[in-house]
């Protein structure tokens, strides 16, 4: 008999559920918040108040709202810690802004787990894929949702491996699922020979067909600080040739 007692916390992504605008063109995909986002929360473990925002990248530590601001030339948010991020309703200024320009975000993971050893953690390789709790997006119902969603831009290499590789296996039968990730293979290799250039995020990944609709791709720099990503223009560059340069 299982002792479900050691088995390590089943978390569920916090923000997956809200409801796709349907004027969304374009979504940011990611992995997975850090563990203090993720429900159920603890009285000790939950976004810190004026550090952190309680919505998708939320995290202090991770820069994707600053480069997002930044690439669309809008005031970035208040300093966190200071009075000002106190006082900000940063959460209702993050929505709005994704509003705005067609865009909103989804995450692969929708259940999932830490290693055991690792229980308290926002690196993606300390998420155990193996657990039987853990569950991905259903792509095909998010594109049910957001009609008229065009673009997909994953925030790292690591979500595009796991979008072509766990998410569309869940989607579709196993012969579908592998043209997909031979899709995945060849747009990566060719991803990799623009190593130490722009254009290997600038430039577009792949393509794909689903039920009928184009979905173009691309990967963009990680925005997490245990990517190395910093406060460099060069990321704000990016995403901004990535979200709005693009036709």
């Amino acid at each position: 008999m299982n002792d479900f007692s050691t088995l390590p916390q089943l978390e569920t992504h916090p923000y997956n559920t809200l409801d796709i605008p349907p004027n969304t063109t374009l979504l940011i995909v990611g992995t997975a918040p850090p563990s203090r986002f993720s429900q159920p929360r603890s009285r000790h473990e939950r976004p810190r108040a004026g550090l952190d925002a309680d919505f998708f990248y939320g995290s202090e530590h991770n820069m994707l709202w600053s480069y997002l601001k930044r690439a669309a030339k809008e005031p970035d948010f208040a300093e966190p810690g200071s009075d000002d991020a106190q006082r900000e309703n940063t959460e209702v200024v993050m929505q709005e802004y994704l509003l705005r320009h067609r865009i909103w975000m989804h995450d692969v993971l929708q259940t999932y787990v830490r290693k055991k050893d690792k229980p308290v953690t926002a690196l993606d390789a300390d998420i155990d894929l193996n657990d039987s709790r853990t569950t991905f997006m259903n792509f095909l119902a998010v594109l049910e949702a957001g009609t008229k969603i065009e673009r997909v831009v994953f925030t790292s290499v690591q979500t595009s491996d796991w979008f072509f590789g766990k998410v569309l296996a869940s989607c579709f039968p196993r012969d579908v699922a592998e043209t997909y990730r031979r899709l995945f293979r060849d747009a990566n290799a060719k991803r990799k020979a623009k190593a130490n250039t722009d254009e290997q995020y600038t430039d577009e990944f792949c393509r794909a067909e689903f039920s009928g609709r184009t979905i173009r791709f691309h990967v963009a720099p990680s925005p997490s600080g245990s990517a190395g990503a910093s406060d460099d223009q060069w990321f704000s560059d990016i995403y901004r040739k990535i979200l709005f340069e693009q036709k």
